[in-house]
């Protein structure tokens, strides 16, 4: 491992000192390109790339600046490949293979016998026995009584009564209203415009920037005001007038008089009479009675029962590893400049040279 470290090191060193200068990574990578939003517009050769803004933005153009010629040299570069290869590893494998053996155990078993015992019983005895009662007769008979009965007499009577009845009167309230007036109002309101910009990367050539600028502008507003005020209106008022009116009704008044009514009356007479009741005793006897009574007897019996042995065994697994190799190759990279910088990558990690003039790997990476 610290000698694949070692290879790794020298070739990371030596294709640190083949790399690009920071000013063409500038105008490569974050300079401009058509993967950005709207970060720099694109090459000669391709549609401006604009981003979607609220309204349609002023396309600007550029003055044509001719080409400087192109050059390529080649140069060989030694870097560390990765390999797979395959390797046989010894490994030691534990699994449980299941045993049989023989355990004794105890268990209770229940018994069940009989046993005769002696118990006292209580049973009862039933007797009859006469005993003597009281009991309320009714005696019923008619008696003829003096009754104050009030009788209802209907006489008609006169009286007088004020019944009110609605009339109607036409009234000017005052109402309140309101109205509405309009009224123009001059406000100040923020606008957000793309406006192009032309900037110099540290290569010294020139490319376009979009950028976002907010300005305020004047706005005159509608505004409605209520106003309010009072006008008459003839409103219909229902008031009541009271009239005096006759009117005859039925008064019910009661008259005391006295008659001669029949009222039965109902009189308890208590007789004694003799009856039968039965009476229950409990005598108390011996007996002899069968119980079943259980008892538990430990027995021993022996029985079988799996247990997991671990074993380890030795096996050989082929596994896949990732050497490295070195690895010396000619790439093509470009020495004179152009309208588009080239992106070159090295073995490994990318592809060769420049794809159409404007990066690598069918990426555009341009500058206008």
């Amino acid at each position: 491992m610290k000698r694949l470290f070692g290879w790794s090191l020298v070739a990371s060193l030596a294709m640190v000192g083949m790399m690009p200068t920071a000013g063409e990574s500038f105008g490569k990578r974050r300079g401009g390109g058509c993967e950005s939003s709207c970060g720099s517009a694109p090459c000669m050769d391709v549609a401006p790339c604009y981003s979607a803004p609220a309204y349609p933005a002023p396309v600007y153009s550029a003055p044509v600046v001719a080409a400087p010629e192109i050059r390529y040299e080649e140069r060989k570069v030694t870097y560390l490949k990765p390999v797979w290869k395959e390797r046989v590893v010894e490994e030691v494998v534990v699994r449980c293979v299941p045993k049989e053996e023989k355990f004794v155990y105890e268990v209770q078993v229940p018994s069940i016998r009989e046993e005769k015992r002696t118990v006292k019983v209580s049973r009862p005895v039933t007797r009859e026995e006469k005993f003597m009662v009281k009991v309320a007769t009714p005696v019923h008979s008619v008696e003829k009584r003096n009754v104050s009965v009030n009788v209802p007499v209907w006489q008609d009577v006169e009286y007088t009564y004020n019944v009110s009845i609605p009339k109607f009167r036409t009234v000017t309230r005052n109402v309140p209203f309101c109205n509405w007036e309009t009224k123009y109002v001059e406000t100040t309101v923020p606008v957000c415009r793309v406006v192009p910009e032309v900037c110099t990367d540290a290569c010294g050539r020139c490319y376009t920037v979009c950028r976002t600028v907010t300005e305020m502008q004047p706005v005159t507003r509608c505004v409605r005001v209520p106003v309010m005020g009072t006008r008459e209106v003839a409103v219909n008022e229902c008031y009541y007038e009271t009239e005096l009116r006759k009117g005859v009704r039925k008064v019910c008044n009661f008259e005391r008089r006295e008659q001669v009514v029949e009222v039965p009356v109902c009189r308890t007479e208590w007789r004694e009479v003799q009856q039968t009741r039965l009476v229950c005793e409990y005598a108390v006897s011996e007996e002899v009675v069968p119980v079943r009574v259980c008892h538990y007897e430990a027995q021993k019996r022996e029985g079988v029962r799996v247990v997991m042995q671990r074993v380890e065994e030795k096996v050989n697994r082929t596994v896949r590893v990732c050497e490295y190799e070195n690895v010396t190759e000619t790439i093509r990279v470009q020495v004179g400049g152009g309208t588009c910088d080239n992106f070159v990558s090295y073995g490994g990690y990318g592809s060769y040279g420049c794809n159409d003039g404007c990066g690598s790997g069918g990426r555009r990476r341009c500058h206008r």
